[in-house]
């Protein structure tokens, strides 16, 4: 697969009614990142100039890859850590952390959108037989568990947790009281502070001092001050809190939030597109993104905007940048036919004293009525420097065209070649020749349009 093509069948091993009736699809690709007992066999898999497949020792200038090269023979899998509990540095956040049975190691691996590996970091070593390693749900810490075996090792089995070395910085927390607001329509707010909730992650650590600047020229040091905050000229107007809390090894950190007075949040529903809505997968829509949006007490003039699309993908989630207008016209992409694929459409609204108010709805593909066709094969393959696309078909009927397309990155893709249907029940061969592909990995996909559609 010297061009990081894949090549999909509906059928393994010559099953084919069985396999047909399932509807699954296999898709082989090469590893992000592979090792071996050999440290020299640390690799990631990239493309040359010419766009061939090649794997390069990470740490090399060639790779793109940071790192030291490492052994091992057996991976027991890992977690993608999400940031929960603030165990670890946040340069932890949206990594994968590895483990290794027999090196006895644990890695963190950066991974872009696109599966290429960026860095791999060592965090443990001679750790243990690793067996398998889970993110806690409580604190967020990386807990692991370790087997012992007399012809290897003396290390004692058990869970064990993953501790970040030298002092891990606190972490500051502000809450109010179960039913209170940090706004208020009157000119006068009493408001009780809470502190109490922050806390230092650092085992054996502990919250030093509490530091609170009221944003008015008023300060304490208590941990859950009530403090009085008055609008003098009776409009609206905003006072910062902040927070800092030390620990008990001088560690620092900071933790903000906005007081409002003579002021309420504006309400905003966004009504284009409609929550609950769908969206075509057999091409790419613009919608004009438009909300309601009310405030009593500022001008229109005075709320500033923030719309993000974001593409929901099993777990995961890709947003888009902030589009502070107040009515852009956005693209939702034609990707997903299953229940694990959804856009979501957010809007922020915020007024000048700092008030704001957020709305979301939900678009999921359209993906229901079936076409008047069956399609058997789509497969691409590399002959020298072409790539051949072919797919076979039956039962074809008020079909019109079909066209290739390519994409280097799985998300955006181009159109690069449109042929006629031939609407009959036989069996029906289709061929496509890329000879202008560029180099690294290339991602093809078929469109099948229905007369009319």
């Amino acid at each position: 697969n010297t061009a990081g093509i894949a090549e999909i069948y509906d059928t393994l091993c010559g099953n084919l009614n069985r396999f047909l009736a399932s509807g699954t699809r296999y898709l082989h690709r090469r590893p992000s990142l592979e090792w071996g007992r050999n440290p020299g066999n640390t690799r990631v898999a990239r493309y040359d100039a010419d766009g061939k497949a090649v794997a390069y020792t990470i740490g090399t200038p060639e790779s793109g890859t940071s790192g030291n090269t490492f052994m091992g023979n057996a991976s027991i899998g890992g977690i993608w850590y999400t940031g929960r509990g603030g165990s670890y540095p946040t340069e932890f956040n949206n990594t994968f952390i590895v483990g290794d049975y027999g090196g006895r190691t644990v890695k963190r691996v950066k991974v872009e959108f696109t599966d290429v590996v960026t860095a791999v970091d060592d965090l443990a070593s001679e750790i243990g037989l690793i067996a398998c390693m889970a993110e806690n749900p409580i604190d967020g810490s990386i807990v692991y568990i370790t087997f012992d075996h007399p012809l290897i090792n003396n290390d004692p089995a058990g869970v064990h947790k993953l501790v970040y070395g030298g002092n891990i910085p606190p972490l500051a927390k502000i809450t109010l009281p179960a039913g209170a607001k940090n706004y208020t329509a009157q000119s006068n707010l009493n408001l009780q502070l809470k502190g109490e909730e922050s806390f230092d992650p650092t085992p054996g650590g502990s919250i030093a001092y509490y530091e609170w600047d009221f944003g008015d020229g008023q300060t304490s040091t208590d941990m859950n001050p009530l403090h009085n905050f008055v609008a003098p000229d009776n409009a609206p107007i905003m006072y910062v809190v902040k927070l800092k809390v030390t620990d008990d090894e001088e560690g620092e950190a900071e933790k903000e939030i906005l007081v409002s007075l003579n002021n309420l949040p504006p309400t905003v529903q966004i009504t284009s597109p409609v929550h609950g809505s769908t969206y075509r997968v057999a091409d790419d829509t613009t919608y004009q993104l438009r909300a309601t949006v009310t405030d009593d007490h500022l001008a229109p003039a005075q709320l500033t905007y923030a719309w993000q699309t974001t593409l929901v993908h099993n777990n995961h989630t890709h947003p888009s940048a902030l589009d502070p207008r107040q009515e852009p016209g956005a693209i939702i992409k034609r990707v997903g036919c299953t229940d694990q694929y959804s856009w979501l459409i957010t809007v922020k609204v915020t007024d000048e004293a700092g008030l704001s108010a957020e709305d979301t709805v939900r678009m999921t593909p359209q993906c229901t009525g079936a076409l008047p066709i069956l399609l058997h094969k789509f497969s691409v393959t590399q002959n020298a420097s072409v790539n051949i696309v072919k797919w076979s078909t039956e039962l074809e009927a008020n079909m019109e065209y079909f066209e290739v397309e390519r994409s280097s990155d799985g998300v955006n893709f181009e159109t690069l070649n449109r042929q006629d249907a031939r609407n009959t029940s036989g069996s029906n061969q289709y061929t496509y020749s890329d000879r202008d592909f560029p180099p690294g990995y290339n991602y093809y996909r078929l469109k099948i349009v229905e007369h009319g559609d």
